[in-house]
């Protein structure tokens, strides 16, 4: 009602944060049957993320015209050759888009295709795919590499504003004329189709894997207070999953150069320099020993840990000596914890931990 104040005209929002914005916001907030809750906070978060898509578009625009790109002549099949595992891996991930956007708008699930195409604008073009081809756009002369970055890059943006026209069309609009205006307008080229033979499942598989693990990275550069400038002559990748280990290999020189490493090591299972720590238990001690318990506690501060923790693995027992008794001491009465080396940070992952 106007006259006790608690509406919102929708005026107002378009004024501070644009049309786009606040329909970006309502698409993807909620399913159209359900009622929103309006929120200023949600439209101004809807804004900036339409900034950071822009903010692509403008760096990839930027270095297009320096470098004279012309699309027509530079097509996908020219380049397909020089692409790269990134390249590849966009491709798969822009053909999944299309599949989920127009899959979702089929069944009137609208929330659902805005923020699939959030996702991919955000996540895998802006903090992932530009941060691996930036380098590459600095290449000078027709650099086949470089060409392949950027047809790549046309590709991702042109299927964005295609798919993202309904929803926020001015932007769309801004992103199309900019990249390619051969008809009037984006709103009069077809809907993308899905190319099936692009979609690498497995690639995106291994490349969400890797995602993580650089993450994990730069958390444990943190830890060590170690910038990202400062190359690392090794890091250690510890998994118990085969999957896990392949995928992170399959993609070695990607993960070498966004940590700044130089040699990356696999290891099936614990990492063998890490330091072995135990703490008796001694409610299960107390019971099993009774007056001699304190004995068996003063005889476990000298007991060596990685022969314990051996003994306890292999035997499920281990011989304890003290005051010229031999007690036999069981799994349940140790609890193992793992020690870092000195100057060594580590950080865990989805799939494993990396130090």
């Amino acid at each position: 009602s106007k006259s006790i104040g608690n509406v919102i005209s929708p005026m107002d929002v378009i004024k501070k944060y644009g049309v786009d914005a606040m329909r970006f916001y309502i698409m993807r907030s909620s399913a159209p049957w359900e009622d929103l809750p309006f929120s200023w906070t949600g439209v101004l978060n809807a804004n900036r993320n339409l900034n950071v898509l822009w903010n692509v578009v403008v760096f990839s625009t930027t270095y297009m015209a320096l470098d004279k790109f012309d699309p027509a002549k530079t097509t996908f099949d020219s380049v397909r050759n020089s692409m790269r595992v990134e390249d590849r891996w966009l491709y798969s991930r822009l053909e999944n888009l299309k599949k989920a956007v127009t899959e979702n708008i089929k069944i009137y699930n609208f929330h659902l295709a805005m923020r699939a195409i959030e996702d991919f604008a955000l996540n895998d073009l802006s903090r992932w795919y530009v941060k691996l081809v930036r380098d590459r756009t600095w290449v000078e002369g027709d650099d086949p590499d470089k060409l392949a970055a950027y047809r790549t890059l046309y590709d991702a943006l042109i299927g964005v504003a295609k798919l993202m026209a309904p929803f926020a069309p001015f932007i769309s609009e801004q992103i199309y004329q900019n990249l390619d205006g051969s008809l009037a307008t984006v709103h009069m080229c077809d809907w993308p189709k899905v190319d099936e033979t692009l979609i690498d499942a497995k690639l995106e598989g291994s490349m969400s894997v890797v995602r993580d693990l650089v993450e994990a990275a730069a958390n444990a550069r943190q830890k060590a207070q170690m910038k990202l400038r400062w190359p690392v002559k090794r890091i250690i990748v510890a998994s118990e999953s085969p999957k896990v280990l392949g995928s992170i290999e399959s993609l070695e020189s990607l993960v070498k150069d966004q940590i700044n490493v130089k040699k990356v090591e696999f290891i099936s299972g614990v990492w063998g320099e890490l330091k072995v720590q135990f703490v008796p238990k001694q409610g299960a001690i107390g019971p099993a020993f009774k007056k001699e318990a304190g004995l068996v506690l003063a005889g476990l501060k000298a007991a060596e840990p990685k022969a314990l923790k051996e003994a306890l693995a292999k035997e499920g027992k281990y011989a304890l000596g003290a005051g010229g008794k031999t007690f036999e001491i069981t799994p349940e009465m140790i609890e193992f914890s793992a020690a870092l080396p000195e100057k060594i940070a580590g950080a865990e992952f989805s799939g494993g931990t990396v130090y």
